[in-house]
């Protein structure tokens, strides 16, 4: 998984990642990798990207986890929570099978 970065307590940096990859994607997570609220969202999501109220930070309480390729973030999900991550319900990223929270079943009956 060489393409995940995480971003904690570095405003700078995630932005940074968002600007130069708007076609990634982001798992926004509790700082103690708790997936209870944990979502998946395209980079371009506003929920994760959008304008953030003064006194606050994107990679405060919640912690980003990155990467270019949506199959790679749902690993990580997977090797280091145990579980998939559920998408985000404004953005709705969908891996290539339709199924957004997991690798399985990514083939389609022809």
């Amino acid at each position: 998984m060489t393409g995940l970065i995480e971003f904690r307590d570095d405003e700078a940096g995630y932005l940074a990642w968002l600007a130069a990859h708007p076609e990634g994607y982001v798992i926004n997570i509790a700082r103690s990798h708790n997936a209870t609220h944990a979502r998946v969202h395209h980079a371009s999501c506003r929920t994760v990207s959008g304008q953030i109220p003064v006194g606050s930070a994107w990679t405060g309480p919640y912690v980003k986890v990155c990467a270019e390729d949506l199959a790679e973030l749902e690993q990580w999900a997977i090797e280091i929570l145990g579980q998939p991550i559920s998408p985000c319900g404004t953005c709705r990223p969908a891996s290539g099978g339709g199924q957004p929270t997991s690798t399985k079943q990514t083939e389609r009956a022809a």
